[in-house]
Protein backbone atom coordinates (compact mmCIF):
# COMPACT_ATOMS: atom_id res chain seq x y z
CA UNK A 1 0.00 0.00 0.00
CA UNK A 2 1.53 3.46 -1.02
CA UNK A 3 1.47 6.42 1.40
CA UNK A 4 -1.57 8.63 0.34
CA UNK A 5 1.19 11.80 1.55
CA UNK A 6 3.80 11.13 -0.38
CA UNK A 7 5.41 13.98 -2.64
CA UNK A 8 3.91 11.92 -5.74
CA UNK A 9 0.38 12.94 -5.00
CA UNK A 10 1.24 16.11 -3.39
CA UNK A 11 0.41 19.23 -5.69
CA UNK A 12 3.51 21.18 -6.76
CA UNK A 13 1.33 24.58 -6.58
CA UNK A 14 2.58 27.05 -4.84
CA UNK A 15 1.28 30.34 -2.87
CA UNK A 16 1.24 33.67 -4.30
CA UNK A 17 3.13 35.98 -2.88
CA UNK A 18 0.06 38.52 -2.41
CA UNK A 19 -0.99 35.15 -0.62
CA UNK A 20 2.07 35.17 1.65
CA UNK A 21 2.31 38.77 2.43
CA UNK A 22 -1.59 38.73 3.50
CA UNK A 23 -0.65 35.50 5.87
CA UNK A 24 2.02 37.59 7.08
CA UNK A 25 0.18 40.47 7.81
CA UNK A 26 -2.54 38.56 9.56
CA UNK A 27 0.22 36.66 11.89
CA UNK A 28 1.43 40.28 12.65
CA UNK A 29 -2.01 41.47 13.14
CA UNK A 30 -2.78 38.39 15.52
CA UNK A 31 0.18 38.47 17.42
CA UNK A 32 -0.44 42.18 18.22
CA UNK A 33 -3.75 41.17 19.12
CA UNK A 34 -2.38 38.56 21.31
CA UNK A 35 0.42 41.37 23.14
CA UNK A 36 -2.09 43.77 24.14
CA UNK A 37 -4.95 41.07 25.06
CA UNK A 38 -5.33 40.93 28.78
CA UNK A 39 -4.33 37.12 29.67
CA UNK A 40 -5.74 34.55 32.56
CA UNK A 41 -4.82 31.59 34.29
CA UNK A 42 -7.22 29.75 36.07
CA UNK A 43 -6.32 28.55 39.69
CA UNK A 44 -8.19 27.28 42.87
CA UNK A 45 -9.11 30.05 45.76
CA UNK A 46 -9.43 29.35 49.71
CA UNK A 47 -12.70 27.68 49.19
CA UNK A 48 -11.44 25.76 46.18
CA UNK A 49 -13.41 27.25 43.69
CA UNK A 50 -12.02 27.83 40.37
CA UNK A 51 -11.28 31.85 39.25
CA UNK A 52 -9.58 33.24 36.41
CA UNK A 53 -6.59 35.76 37.33
CA UNK A 54 -4.46 38.08 35.15
CA UNK A 55 -1.04 37.52 34.70
CA UNK A 56 1.60 39.03 32.32
CA UNK A 57 1.97 37.75 29.08
CA UNK A 58 2.94 33.93 28.90
CA UNK A 59 7.18 34.29 28.03
CA UNK A 60 6.06 31.72 25.45
CA UNK A 61 3.88 33.86 23.18
CA UNK A 62 6.37 36.94 23.90
CA UNK A 63 9.36 33.77 22.53
CA UNK A 64 7.45 33.95 19.25
CA UNK A 65 6.95 38.05 19.12
CA UNK A 66 10.47 38.36 19.68
CA UNK A 67 11.36 35.43 16.63
CA UNK A 68 8.71 36.91 14.70
CA UNK A 69 10.41 40.28 14.86
CA UNK A 70 13.80 39.10 14.37
CA UNK A 71 12.95 36.98 11.44
CA UNK A 72 11.95 40.18 9.80
CA UNK A 73 15.18 42.02 10.73
CA UNK A 74 12.87 44.49 13.31
CA UNK A 75 15.17 45.57 16.37
CA UNK A 76 15.56 47.95 19.35
CA UNK A 77 18.81 49.29 18.95
CA UNK A 78 19.91 49.97 23.00
CA UNK A 79 22.90 52.34 22.04
CA UNK A 80 20.33 54.38 20.06
CA UNK A 81 18.30 54.87 23.02
CA UNK A 82 20.49 55.27 25.35
CA UNK A 83 22.07 57.98 23.38
CA UNK A 84 18.71 59.75 22.62
CA UNK A 85 16.42 58.56 24.75
CA UNK A 86 13.88 57.12 22.79
CA UNK A 87 13.04 54.08 20.36
CA UNK A 88 12.09 54.24 16.84
CA UNK A 89 8.75 56.18 16.34
CA UNK A 90 6.00 55.28 14.69
CA UNK A 91 6.22 58.43 11.86
CA UNK A 92 9.56 56.52 11.12
CA UNK A 93 8.10 53.52 10.46
CA UNK A 94 5.66 54.85 7.89
CA UNK A 95 6.11 51.76 5.17
CA UNK A 96 5.96 48.67 8.23
CA UNK A 97 2.63 47.20 7.89
CA UNK A 98 1.07 46.33 11.10
CA UNK A 99 -1.02 49.80 10.46
CA UNK A 100 -3.07 48.24 7.98
CA UNK A 101 -1.65 47.85 4.92
CA UNK A 102 1.84 48.21 3.62
CA UNK A 103 2.35 51.58 1.39
CA UNK A 104 5.25 49.87 -1.71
Amino acid sequence: MSNPWSKKRMPKKRATEDALGELHEALAMKLKHLLNAKHYKVVKNKAGEEIGIEEQTPPALLNVIRQFLKDNNIEADPKKYRETGEFVQPEDLEDYPFDGEPKH
